[in-house]
């Protein structure tokens, strides 16, 4: 926009920053120029007479953009990993397009991860086994993971397995091996071999197996390296077993047969026979409450694991020492069966079963150091169907029935009632040895699978009871690690949805009875009167 006044204006452009112009056109269009990645200059050269100048108002530059598609390229990316193993999820895209066409459903979506990953490996392991095998008896995290999420999945649950030793084991000495064992669950099974052993095994498991391993070795010497304050009758076994038989044992009883030879040349007390088992932990031989059957020549034991045993006892006092010494005075808790006057053909192999139960004399608990070796175990008395529809609390029992105090006791509910059943406020924490607490299900208010009408209150139908099966697992802790878990299932019986239209209040049905009644008493007075 323009007054020459009879002067000149000359108009240019410049595509490189003012190094070189150009001619404007004279129709003032730029669109054959190539203006791509550059800015365009315009500049206006206005000539003079000296005498008049010309006048420029004002300059306008007019464009039009071309569109361009753009597609969108989402690229997942993530937080970094949270302490309970979960992540945030959310896309970027690659080609900016400011849109968020496609963008994936998942986006702000938590994902699993692992916070931290634990490192195990075994810092103690047992002697070497009958088949040449170190089993590992503790392990370690490395990385100390539970400590940081407390998450259970941290904890060690496999079996030892991958921290076997291999070893050399000396098997000098008779004994016994079958790889063929097969065992019925919840009955007795006895393997008699005193004639190259002096030893009866009696197991009783809580499942079927087939093609088992047992093993079990003599020896007259004690291959360990303490002994006990007792002297030795001569007589140490090694029982061994693979692990399926192991882990499923209910019971077993040894039973280890001796002469009276035995006794002479080891100049041994015959009432003070005790069987000792050799504890891999403390490196010790600890006393078992041990039976003395002087009729049958055996001494009996109840076990609760298989490992390596000894038979010990006290020296017979010297002539002319006043009789017995007393020695054995700490040992009055062992049941003695004295020896009567019977031919040697009349000795029978039975076990402790000849034992008639009027005969019985009480046992007090086996020695403290006995326990060094722990057996845990749990006894979980709940019922087998768990209703919610009139209550909203169950009661059950927790017991301690192993042999020593439980550190920690963690209880987990199945994904399918934790809609349901409430823990959340139920904590044991460590459990003493036969100690008994109160175990107390709740029901969870609220959720979004039950619309639970007020118990009490409402008339309902059978079928708008629901049944939901499932189960509980009592895991018990012990640094950490899983040393014993047990399953109870449970089926739990919880009111289901149903149309509010068609639920009848039962205040309500109570006020229609209370009508009809006054209604039926009035109109008897009415007819009474009319009489």
């Amino acid at each position: 926009n323009e007054l020459l006044n009879n002067q000149t204006t000359n108009y240019q452009y410049s595509i490189d920053s003012g190094v070189n112009w150009n001619e404007i056109p004279e129709n003032g269009s730029l669109s054959g120029v190539d203006t791509s990645g550059s800015k365009i200059r315009i500049k206006a050269i206005l000539s003079s007479d000296e005498a008049n100048t010309p006048a420029l108002y004002d300059m306008a530059v007019s464009y039009f953009t071309r569109v361009i598609a753009c597609s969108e390229d989402w690229e997942a990316s993530y937080s970094d990993c949270l302490v309970n193993n979960t992540k945030l999820k959310t896309y970027l895209d690659s080609n900016n397009c400011y849109t968020d066409d496609g963008l994936p459903t998942d986006n702000g979506s938590y994902v699993s991860c692992n916070y931290c990953t634990p490192n195990w490996s075994c810092i103690s392991h047992g002697e070497c086994r009958l088949n040449n095998i170190k089993k590992c008896s503790t392990v370690e995290d490395n990385n100390s993971c539970y400590n940081l999420t407390s998450l259970s999945s941290d904890l060690y649950s496999g079996d030892y397995d991958e921290f076997d030793l291999s070893c050399r084991y000396n098997k000098t000495g008779s004994g016994f091996s079958n790889i063929s064992v097969s065992l019925i669950a919840n009955e007795k099974f006895i393997i008699d071999k005193t004639n190259s052993t002096d030893t009866f095994l009696e197991l009783n498991v809580s499942n079927n197996l087939e093609n088992n391993f047992v093993s079990i070795m003599k020896y007259s010497e004690n291959k360990k390296n303490t002994t006990p304050s007792l002297s030795a009758l001569g007589k140490y076994l090694d029982i061994e077993a693979n692990e399926s038989l192991k882990n499923s044992i209910n019971s077993a009883k040894i039973r280890i047969d001796y002469t009276d030879e035995e006794l002479n040349n080891a100049n041994l007390e015959e009432e003070s026979l005790r069987i000792y088992y050799y504890n891999e932990t403390s490196s010790m031989w600890q006393e078992l409450n041990s039976t003395v059957n002087s009729t049958g020549n055996y001494v009996m034991v109840e076990i609760g694991h298989l490992s390596t045993y000894g038979l010990f006892g006290e020296q017979t006092p010297s002539q002319g020492s006043g009789g017995a010494s007393g020695g054995g005075g700490g040992h009055s808790s062992t049941r003695i069966i004295k020896k009567t006057q019977e031919k040697e053909e009349e000795k029978t192999p039975a076990l402790v079963e000849e034992v008639k139960e009027e005969e019985t004399i009480p046992k007090t608990a086996p020695a403290a150091e006995e326990k060094a070796v722990c057996d845990y175990d749990l006894d979980i008395s709940l019922p087998d169907e768990i209703s919610f529809v009139e209550k909203d609390s169950i009661k059950g029992k927790i017991s301690n029935i192993g042999n020593c105090d439980i550190p920690e006791v963690k209880i987990e509910t199945s994904p399918n009632l934790l809609d349901f059943i409430d823990i959340s406020s139920f904590n044991i924490g460590s459990l003493k040895e036969n100690e008994i607490v109160e175990l107390i299900l709740n029901k969870k208010s609220g959720g979004n699978k039950t619309s639970l009408l007020v118990q009490g209150f409402n008339v309902f139908s059978l079928n708008e009871i629901k049944n939901y099966r499932g189960s509980l697992s009592f895991k018990v802790l012990e640094n950490n690690n899983i040393k014993k878990e047990i399953d109870v299932p449970l089926n739990v019986k919880v009111l289901g949805e149903r149309d509010a239209k068609n639920t009848i209040p039962l205040f309500s049905l109570m006020s229609m009875l209370v009508v009809v009644v006054i209604l039926f008493i009035v109109a008897k007075q009415r007819k009474s009167s009319e009489k």
